[in-house]
């Protein structure tokens, strides 16, 4: 009977070469699956399982990655807005569609001007807007504080409302619990409000922001036109 020749270890291969797209893919999977998880280069390596200065070979820097990461999470942002409407509901199309997808994505917000960088999707996204906004007729000066006013009252609302994640109805059931402890001057003021805080639904309070920007807009307009 022949004998099997004696087996042999097996030589362990190379690693996988890493590409940028790959690192950068790997960071969007991470925020998506933990949106509030501060994204860091270490912490991504540990994800991806090799070692942080693999990835260096391809990222500079922590800034570097949160940046491609903000244009990779923009450039997937849709706005719903028909060119053949009228501005108002244009605008409301453009706050909409730009504060529902960065609510899903606070990392990405709190990104948006800091240290003066700004992702180059974002400046495409807030062109859609100075396009909207050109059919006030407004000057120049105001044109433009206008604009640099919605984007950032977006994205302030969109940070805002992920950071306080409260129903209605848990508001309500706070301020309940609250009454006991106020003064009576303050009790007579909620008593007065907490009928209508079940009522709302959670984006009552969204919506009513909306409508007072376009309250606001429309005496500008007005204004302009006279």
């Amino acid at each position: 009977m022949s004998q099997k020749p004696p087996a042999t270890a097996k030589k362990r291969g190379r690693p996988a070469k890493l590409s940028r797209l790959q690192i950068l893919d790997a960071a969007f999977d991470l925020l998506q699956r933990e949106p509030s998880t501060d994204i860091t280069i270490t912490g991504l390596a540990k994800t991806m399982k090799v070692a942080p200065m693999s990835l260096y070979t391809h990222i500079e820097n922590r800034d570097d990655l949160l940046e491609s990461l903000s244009n990779m999470v923009l450039e997937k942002l849709v706005l719903e807005i028909d060119p053949n409407d009228h501005w108002q509901q244009q605008l409301r199309g453009w706050i909409s569609s730009v504060h529902n997808h960065l609510y899903n994505y606070p990392q990405v917000v709190k990104l948006l001007g800091q240290n003066g960088a700004i992702p180059i999707r974002w400046l495409g996204i807030q062109a859609k807007l100075y396009c909207i906004l050109d059919g006030l007729k407004l000057d120049d000066k105001t044109f433009t504080d206008v604009g640099r006013w919605l984007a950032r009252e977006t994205v302030a609302l969109a940070l805002l409302e992920n950071g306080m994640q409260m129903s209605s109805d848990q508001e309500n059931a706070g301020l309940s619990q609250a009454l006991d402890h106020m003064d009576p001057e303050d009790i007579a003021v909620y008593q007065r409000i907490l009928p209508h805080v079940s009522d709302n639904r959670d984006d009552s309070l969204f919506n009513f922001n909306v409508e007072r920007i376009i309250d606001a807009l429309v005496v500008l307009e007005q204004r302009a036109n006279k």
